[in-house]
Formats: structure tokens, sequence, C-alpha cells
């Protein structure tokens, strides 16, 4: 490997141990723990909501319905429950991301990139779903699916950024390609 590649195969490589050690350490609170850290969480989004009035927009109201349909199968879910699964999928968003980009700085092959980023992520959401049981809390293959979807979310969000550099370097390319014709 060059320095270069070296080095941020080594940066990235350490920011995607260290977020698998967050979710194994939230994975690991016991269930009262986990509703009070989710519950600060809620609160402070309440709050936020009394000054940004957020819930109260249609966009908002579609994107809750959306999501209690999609990963509860109705609409009467309480909003801890939403935004403890928003947590799951967010979390797993982010390891999909970092693990398809750790993936590409180490081979720079597309499809392999892309495969590691969701199928590191989903083990590991197997893996914590599964440790949860010895830590007072139940597992569940549904929130097992629901951290592959945020896998598979932030796989494609860094596939779509390789996509936009790609098309800007095209069209440098052809400008200057163009620019040296006139020349």
């Amino acid at each position: 490997m060059k320095n270069k590649k070296k080095k941020w195969f080594f940066i990235i490589g350490i920011i995607l141990i260290a977020w698998v050690g967050v979710i194994f350490y939230f994975g690991s609170r016991n269930t009262q723990t986990s509703y009070n850290q989710s519950g600060a969480v809620y609160e402070f989004f309440k709050s936020l909501d009394n000054t940004l009035d957020i819930t109260n927009k249609e966009w908002f109201i579609n994107l809750e319905s959306f999501l209690k349909q999609w990963w509860f199968g109705t609409d009467r879910v309480a909003g801890m429950s939403v935004l403890r699964k928003s947590a799951h999928f967010g979390i797993y968003m982010l390891l999909g991301f970092i693990s398809s980009l750790f993936t590409f700085v180490y081979c720079r092959k597309y499809l392999i990139s892309f495969l590691m980023g969701i199928s590191f992520p989903t083990m590991i959401a197997a893996i914590d779903e599964y440790n949860q049981g010895f830590h007072d809390r139940g597992s569940s293959l549904h929130d097992v699916m629901i951290d592959l979807s945020g896998a598979v979310t932030g796989t494609l969000f860094l596939f779509l950024i390789f996509l936009i550099v790609f098309i800007i370097k095209h069209f440098k390319k052809k400008r200057n390609f163009e620019n040296d014709k006139r020349i």
C-alpha cells in the first residue's frame, strides 16, 4: 500500500472499530438504562420541537407515518418507539457508510465495497441483538432488519457520493479536453 492509502486505511479502520465499540456499548446497557438514555434524547427532541415546531409540518407527519408503517405495520406507535428505531437505523446507516468506505480504500472494488457495507453491519447487528439477551433486554430480528435497512442506506449514500465525484471528474476532464483542442 502507498503511504497515503495506508494512512486513510488506518484512520478509517480506527473509526470503524470505535463505532462498532459504541454500538456494543449501547447494546450492553440494561433495559432501564437504555430507556433512560432514550428518554433523555426524546425529551431533548421534544424541547427542540417546542422551539422549531417541526412535528406539525406536513413533511414530518408524512415521514413519521411512513416510518411507523414500515417499521411497525401500524400508525399507533408511541414517539419513543419511533425514536429508538430511528436510532437503530441511523447508527447502522453510519456503520454501513464507514465499512463500505473502509473496504473501498483497501481494495478499490465497488462491488466488494458495496457488499461489505451491507454484510458487515448486518453481522454486527445480529451479534448485538444476541448480546442484548444477556443484558436483560429482548433480542429482535425486526431490529436487525431495521439495522440492515440503515446499512443499505448508508452504503447507497456513499455510492451516491462516488457517483457525484465521478460525474464532476468526467465533466472537468471533458472541459479540459475541449480547452486543449482550442489551443
